[in-house]
């Protein structure tokens, strides 16, 4: 069983770490690599790492940190197709404290796609991909709330 409190707990550094960026008293690769220790603190007591950055997980790009608009899209690099995925996992651990959550803005994604992919995927067609699968549940990838 999962200890949600350990999640919870870390979320309100999460919070205190957001308002430091957004105020620009840390800089972005600061705010990422916090994010990184964040997430990673879960498992001294069996937590879950999205709940850690809860309060930005849903809101805000995993790369780049952009506040999203309700209805605007994110893209699940996990959600990839096959031929992406079998290359995604080993890159993204190789680069995790570039990213504070594995859910991106469309432009983001787009280039971490390329990146992952080799080139042999575009954003696109991955986006496409995703929507497809997610057709019947489109909050699956759409921000509902700020």
């Amino acid at each position: 069983m999962s200890c949600h409190d350990i999640g919870r707990g870390l979320d309100s550094v999460t919070r205190v770490v957001i308002e430091m960026y957004d105020t620009g008293e840390i800089t972005i690769k600061t705010a990422l690599k916090l994010f990184t220790a964040l997430r990673n603190g879960v498992y001294w007591c069996d937590g879950n790492e999205h709940e850690a950055v809860l309060s930005i997980f849903n809101c805000r790009c995993g790369n780049c940190l952009k506040k999203m608009k309700p209805g605007e899209k994110f893209f699940d690099i996990d959600d990839s197709p096959s031929g992406v995925i079998e290359n995604s996992d080993d890159i993204l651990r190789n680069y995790k404290e570039d990213y504070a959550g594995w859910r991106f803005c469309t432009e983001c994604f787009d280039k971490i796609i390329s990146t992952v992919s080799n080139g042999n995927y575009s954003g696109e067609d991955a986006r496409k991909y995703i929507e497809q699968i997610h057709e019947d549940r489109p909050e699956d990838f759409t921000v509902v709330d700020e």
